[in-house]
């Protein structure tokens, strides 16, 4: 493989040592994905037998997951595991299905940083989220 070649034909700079993301392709996932050079590259590293591995996180769940687990711990309850999973999943789809209200309400009570003194009201504020939610969701908030 001859990756000088591949990485001239990118158009960068000569004192580029090292291509980025950035250099070859700009956007959202679907931009990148159209992007000429990124598709050069995928060309080049297949036609080589050179494996390519990709990963995604979800950050909003994860997000979602440490809202449940700070409260378990703030409340000093031990919770069935099986409930906080089907807990975290509930508000997980809830929050998904309602996600402009949710970052709405993150925004104006600063999570993941939020004052102590407000921790009550974003709860509830995600309580009434939860308990509007069609009866698919499983579990109901108080």
């Amino acid at each position: 493989m001859n990756i000088e070649a591949l990485f001239d034909s990118f158009g960068l700079q000569k004192n580029i040592t090292e291509v980025k993301l950035k250099n070859i392709a700009k956007g959202n996932f679907i931009d990148c994905l159209n992007s000429i050079h990124l598709q050069s590259l995928f060309k080049e590293l297949l036609s080589n037998n050179i494996a390519i591995h990709y990963s995604s996180l979800n950050f909003l769940y994860y997000s979602i997951v440490d809202i449940i687990d700070s409260l378990i711990e703030a409340t000093g309850i031990d919770y069935n595991r099986f409930y906080n999973i089907a807990l975290k999943n509930d508000l997980y789809i809830c929050i998904k299905n309602n996600l402009e209200i949710f970052i709405e309400i993150s925004y104006q009570y600063e999570y993941p940083n939020i004052a102590k003194d407000k921790i009550i009201i974003f709860i509830d504020k995600l309580i009434q989220i939860f308990n509007n939610e069609p009866k698919s969701i499983g579990i109901k908030l108080y």
